[in-house]
């Protein structure tokens, strides 16, 4: 049985949860550039504004991991800022689904409701070891 202690959020923690979709947006939406449309506005854990204005400060004061992904495009019209981790050789289905376990600090996994991966339902929290039998049947 694995153990975890439990985790109690710094301001940034709570910041970037309440700007997640906001941040989100802006780095999907992002030009040539890599230059977000709108600056966000975050609490870093000492509680002190921090603006985040495009993806490079997003990694170092957000601290955030991301994945990057992008579809196999016959025609690019533009060419990315930053290197793709995976799937640049693969087509997309424009409802697929975009990310899968997303794995938190208790070792539980993110899904959504029956596979719905657009139609803006919330997201929810499985153990990891259900999320897997369940995926694998």
């Amino acid at each position: 049985m694995e153990l975890y202690q439990n985790f109690i959020p710094d301001p940034m923690a709570i910041s970037l949860e309440n700007s997640w979709s906001h941040l989100s947006k802006q780095i999907q939406q992002l030009g040539v550039s890599g230059v977000f449309c709108t600056p966000i506005q975050i609490q870093n854990a000492l509680n002190q504004a921090v603006q985040i204005g495009n993806v490079e400060r997003a990694l170092q004061q957000a601290v955030l991991a991301l994945m990057l992904y992008i579809c196999k495009n016959p025609k690019p019209i533009i060419r990315t800022p930053f290197p793709v981790a995976v799937g640049a050789d693969e087509q997309c289905d424009p409802y697929g689904e975009p990310t899968t376990n997303i794995i938190g600090r208790d070792g539980q996994c993110v899904d959504v409701n029956g596979d719905h991966y657009n139609d803006g339902d919330a997201t929810m929290l499985l153990e990891c070891k259900i999320y897997f039998e369940n995926d694998s049947k």
